[in-house]
């Protein structure tokens, strides 16, 4: 608490075949940045760096000190399970073929754009088509916890993790499509056991809508 946390896209660069310009460390394009609106350590003096960003002691002064996690594409709401320490779940809307969920840890490099969900993609070849990674490159970066590919919807929107008194809905992180309207669900345990991603009915007048 007492955090701001930012979502930047790629920005199109490898759309444009100029992957250089982000995400990596010395550009703040397709990052979760973090900082401290009370702070006054920025380069601009105007808000802080926390000291509990990855980066905060790099001595290379081109490096984005606000970053928090990178790697993605268009990391487009976060939610925080307080149940389980407060964790922070992210939804990353994909290039062609997968929508991501993502588990977000302090540093962490979530692939974009070598990794489109749990595929490899030629960044600058194709960006349409993803392919099976080789055993040895399977853990070079983050995984997504969940993905859906483009059969069930095509743009990720954000979501939360449910914590009323509907039953059947406690313990869900309940999140949308932003093209198909369908709703979707995933359970949440404290050691995310499953990754499947569900499909929730909506009921109304007795029709499903």
């Amino acid at each position: 608490y007492g955090h701001l946390d930012v979502g930047y896209g790629d920005g199109g660069s490898n759309n444009i075949k100029h992957p250089e310009f982000g995400p990596h460390l010395k550009s703040f394009l397709g990052t979760i940045m973090r900082i401290d609106p009370a702070g006054s350590n920025s380069r601009n003096g105007k808000y802080g760096i926390p000291a509990g960003n990855p980066f905060a002691n790099e001595t290379d002064p081109a490096t984005v000190k606000e970053i928090y996690a990178y790697g993605f594409r268009n990391p487009h709401r976060f939610a925080w399970d307080k149940a389980n320490r407060n964790r922070m779940i992210a939804t990353d809307i994909g290039e062609s073929n997968v929508e991501e969920i993502n588990i977000i840890e302090n540093g962490g490099d979530y692939g974009w754009p070598n990794r489109e969900g749990n595929f490899g993609i030629a960044t600058l070849k194709d960006l349409k088509t993803v392919f099976n990674l080789r055993e040895s490159d399977v853990g070079l970066y983050k995984k997504p916890f969940a993905q859906y590919d483009h059969e069930d919807g095509f743009a990720i929107s954000g979501g939360y993790i449910y914590d009323g008194n509907i039953e059947p809905l406690q313990n869900k992180y309940i999140f949308g499509d932003i093209v198909n309207g369908k709703l979707f669900y995933l359970n949440i345990d404290p050691p995310l056991s499953d990754s499947t991603v569900y499909e929730l009915a909506s009921i109304q007048d007795g029709k499903e809508t």
